[in-house]
């Protein structure tokens, strides 16, 4: 079994900040995230020092992660637009698709967390 990766090993409120930094930084400036992220797991005083290829490797997860929610919210969006259902039953179908396609996603991102950096 692979080690469990540095990303894997942060504290959640580091990997949840390390997400939104990527997000909001459009997945680029991966050299400056990477030491802002160090520097803030030194002064958490948590021994890890992360390199650029594994916030690399997050920011692609992430994207993936993003780009696959938004082309289901943009096929329930299609559905909704092109067919009628008086009984709501596509609405219904369209939520638990979304739902299985987010829990799948979330699975994955699980998943490659604990691969090796």
């Amino acid at each position: 079994m692979p080690p469990v990766s540095k990303i894997a090993r942060m504290p959640e409120d580091m990997r949840e900040w390390l997400r939104k930094a990527l997000v909001e930084r459009a997945y680029g400036d991966i050299k400056g995230i990477t030491q802002e992220l160090n520097d803030r797991l030194r002064e958490a005083g948590v021994g890890l020092d992360v390199g650029k290829s594994a916030v690399g490797l997050e920011a692609q997860r992430v994207r993936r992660a993003q780009e696959t929610i938004k082309a289901a919210t943009e096929h329930a969006r299609i559905l909704a637009d092109t067919s009628r259902d008086d009984a709501n039953l596509r609405g219904e179908a369209t939520m638990a698709l979304a739902e299985t396609e987010m829990f799948e996603n979330m699975l994955a991102l699980r998943e490659a967390e604990a691969t090796a950096d």
